[in-house]
């Protein structure tokens, strides 16, 4: 017998937790934003149409179209500008680590969800589209009409993985984490800052999205172009771990017919 384990890109149990809810948010979808009529959504041309609008109203068009892909275009909500992220200082040498919120949601009483973005997220589209639906995922969930299977202090996780449920798993993989590199030779500082965005991690990400892809039966290959080098690579190996799960796809597949 080969005495060495099969390796994957998670652990099996971090695989398991991302089908069994998976599994959850396409039952409790099925009959209203259903997964057959979920697209894949991507960075680049066609999918984001916002013209040469900046500040808030590029956010407010952005919000639009995420609303209009999640399936609610009707749904209220009132988007605000909340601070900027902060900036690097003027160390000589900057290391920095962390996770920053990008955006809120908040329930009004007796008025529309509220949802909020850094205000420098303008300058960074893909960054603005991941926080966005992020917090759009949150709105679908709080309307879910039953409870969510996993446990209370994961539901930020969950809210991720319904950010890639609705179709928006390239933006969210490709801003999960950042790192960069920087030198300003006429303030004499020069440095490397690293940032981690949302909560699911790179390879939960890509792992969900390759769940997304192989239950739609969508082909890899767009996905992979515009994904970051390391993640399309990923993603492959993603893709053949969850052939282990082919039983569990099958039945997810199941839950809404062969419209998916």
């Amino acid at each position: 017998m080969w005495p060495f384990k099969k390796s994957y890109l998670l652990d099996r149990e971090e695989i398991d937790w991302l089908v069994e809810n998976f599994s959850w948010l396409v039952s409790c979808w099925s009959q209203t934003k259903s997964l057959s009529n979920a697209q894949l959504v991507l960075p680049k041309l066609g999918f984001f149409d916002t013209g040469n609008k900046s500040g808030h109203a590029l956010a407010q068009a952005i919000l639009t179209q995420i609303q209009a892909y999640a399936q609610i275009p009707d749904w209220p909500i009132e988007l605000v500008q909340g601070s900027a992220l902060p900036e690097r200082s003027n160390a000589l040498v900057q290391i920095e680590h962390g996770t920053q919120a990008m955006g809120t949601f908040q329930m009004l009483e007796n008025g529309p969800v509220r949802i909020s973005y850094a205000a420098n997220l303008t300058k960074d589209p893909q960054g603005l589209i991941a926080t966005l639906a992020h917090e759009v995922a949150h709105y679908i969930l709080a309307g879910a009409h039953t409870q969510p299977i996993c446990e209370d202090h994961l539901h930020e996780f969950l809210t991720d993985l319904t950010a890639v449920y609705l179709g928006f798993g390239v933006f969210l993989a490709n801003n999960a984490f950042e790192f960069s590199q920087f030198r300003d030779d006429a303030m004499g500082t020069q440095g490397w800052q690293s940032q981690r965005r949302g909560y699911l991690s790179e390879n939960q990400l890509v792992t969900a999205l390759a769940l997304f892809l192989s239950v739609k039966q969508i082909d890899p290959v767009e996905a992979s172009k515009c994904l970051k080098p390391h993640l399309a690579k990923s993603l492959k190996q993603a893709l053949v771990d969850l052939k282990d799960w082919r039983e569990d796809i099958d039945r997810i597949r199941g839950l809404e017919g062969d419209s998916i």
